[in-house]
C-alpha cells in the first residue's frame, strides 16, 4: 500500500473508513450506565405495555350503555387505586371510583373524569360526558415481541425509560472502541511536573483523553513521550487490545518528526500523509496489524480539528453509526481574511438570529497553536479553498460541536 500525499479531507475520511471495522463485541450493562451507548441487539418488547387496560384519568368507571339523560346518577360500588385490583364486580347500572393507572374491571368501557361529576361517594352524578373513553388499552404502547428499537440505536434517556418500562434492568450494548493515546515531543512536560526552561506543558493528551470519550471511545492508555522512536514503537507494539491508535506530534518535516521512521519500523501500512486543510495539514495515517493509526500534528488546535473531522468518523463507524459528519449552512457575521488559499476550519460561534444561523469567527481563527478562545467555540466554520477574503453575509458550512 503506497502513501498518498496532500489529499483532500473527504479522500482521507474515505481511506480511513475503508480500513475501519465495526466493533463486533458487546457487553451487558445496567440501565444506569446506558446513556449514550449503542444497542448491539434489537430491543424487543417482553410484555404488552401496558399489560392491562387501565384508567387514563381519575374519575368514575362505568358502562356506556348505562348512560342516561344528563345529568344522571349511578350508585358507587367501591374504589380502586393504581397498583390495586378491585376484588368485587361492577354490576350494570353502577359505577366504580377509579384512579389513573388502575386496571379496568371487566365490562367497563368508559371513565368519566371526576371534574365532570359531583365527586359523589355512595352515589355519583354525571354532569357531562368526555369525548373519549379515557381508557388506555393493553399493548397500545407496544405488543409483546414487537421491535421497540433497532440495533445501532443511541440510548437516550427516553430509550432507557422505554427499556425500564419493560422491566429490563440492563441492556446489551456495543463495546466502546479502545483507543491508545500517545503524545510526543522533547519539548513537552506532563501537567503537574516541574516546567524547565524551553519546555511547555502538554495539552494534547488531556484534550484527547477528554474529547474521545465524548465520541463514544474508551481511552485505555495515555502516554507522553519524548521524540524517541524506540519508546513510541514499544508502546504501540504492546497495545494489542487497541481498536485505534491516536498520536500527536512528529509528523511534519523536521529532524525530530519521528513517525516517518516509526511507521516503517513497525510495519505500518501507510494510507496518507498531509491533508489539504489548515490547521493540521501534516496528519499521517496507516494500519498496524489491522488497527488504524492516526498521527496528528503537535499543535493543539490542529489536534482538535482532526479529531473532529478524521477520528470521529472512524469511531462512529466502529460504533455502528453513520460516519458522515453533519454540517449546517450559516451566514458569515462579518468579513474575514486569511493569509493563504488553503481550505480552513475556523473556531466560531454559531447562533440563531432572525430565524437564520449566523457564524462568527473567534479571534484565534485557524491558528493551530492557540487554545485560549477554543472553549468559547460551538462550531468549526469552513472557509473554502481559494478564498482569502470572505465578505459579510457569505453562506458557509459549519460543523456544530
Amino acid at each position: 500500500m503506497s502513501m498518498r500525499t496532500e489529499i483532500e479531507l473527504e479522500t482521507a475520511q474515505d481511506l480511513l473508513l475503508s480500513v475501519t471495522e465495526k466493533i463486533a463485541d458487546e457487553e451487558r450493562i445496567p440501565l444506569s450506565l446506558c446513556f449514550g451507548r449503542i444497542l448491539s441487539r434489537d430491543l424487543l418488547s417482553l410484555l404488552d405495555q401496558p399489560p392491562f387496560d387501565r384508567a387514563a384519568m381519575d374519575g368514575y368507571a362505568l358502562r356506556k350503555r348505562d348512560i342516561g339523560k344528563l345529568p344522571f346518577s349511578l350508585p358507587v360500588v367501591g374504589e380502586e387505586d393504581a397498583g390495586e385490583v378491585f376484588s368485587g364486580t361492577v354490576p350494570e347500572g353502577s359505577a366504580l371510583r377509579i384512579m389513573t393507572g388502575a386496571p379496568i374491571p371487566e365490562g367497563i368501557d368508559l371513565v368519566v373524569p371526576q371534574e365532570d361529576t359531583d365527586y359523589g361517594k355512595e352515589k355519583v352524578t354525571i354532569l357531562s360526558l368526555p369525548p373519549r373513553s379515557n381508557i388506555t388499552l393493553r399493548g397500545v404502547d407496544g405488543k409483546k415481541g414487537a421491535r421497540l428499537l433497532p440495533e445501532g440505536s443511541v440510548l437516550t434517556p427516553a430509550a432507557i425509560a422505554l427499556a425500564a418500562s419493560q422491566g429490563m434492568p440492563d441492556l446489551f450494548v456495543v463495546r466502546r472502541p479502545r483507543v491508545l493515546v500517545v503524545a510526543t515531543g522533547d519539548e513537552v512536560t506532563a501537567p503537574g511536573k516541574t516546567l524547565f526552561p524551553g519546555k511547555i506543558y502538554d495539552s494534547n493528551a488531556a484534550l484527547l483523553e477528554a474529547l474521545l470519550p465524548s465520541f463514544g471511545a474508551e481511552v485505555t492508555k495515555v502516554r507522553i513521550l519524548p521524540d524517541d522512536p524506540e519508546q513510541v514503537e514499544d508502546v504501540i507494539r504492546k497495545a494489542e487490545d487497541a481498536d485505534l491508535v491516536v498520536t500527536t506530534g512528529g509528523v511534519s518535516v523536521g529532524v525530530k518528526d519521528i513517525f516517518h521512521s516509526v511507521y516503517p519500523d513497525l510495519g505500518v501500512e501507510p494510507l496518507f500523509w498531509k491533508v489539504r486543510i489548515k490547521p493540521g495539514m501534516p496528519v499521517m495515517a496507516g494500519v498496524y496489524r489491522g488497527t488504524p493509526v492516526i498521527s496528528l500534528s503537535g499543535n493543539p488546535y490542529g489536534v482538535f480539528v482532526h479529531v473532529c473531522l478524521l477520528v470521529r468518523p472512524v469511531l462512529l463507524k466502529m460504533l455502528h453509526q453513520n460516519p458522515t459528519l453533519k454540517k449546517v449552512q450559516v451566514s458569515l457575521s462579518g468579513s474575514w481574511k486569511k493569509g493563504r488559499s488553503y481550505r480552513r476550519f475556523v473556531r466560531a460561534v454559531v447562533r440563531e438570529k432572525d430565524g437564520k444561523l449566523v457564524g462568527t469567527p473567534l479571534p484565534g481563527g485557524s491558528a493551530s497553536s492557540l487554545l485560549v478562545d477554543l472553549p468559547l467555540a460551538n462550531a468549526l466554520l469552513e472557509i473554502p479553498e481559494g478564498e482569502t477574503e470572505v465578505e459579510k453575509g457569505t453562506k458557509l458550512f459549519a460543523y456544530l460541536l
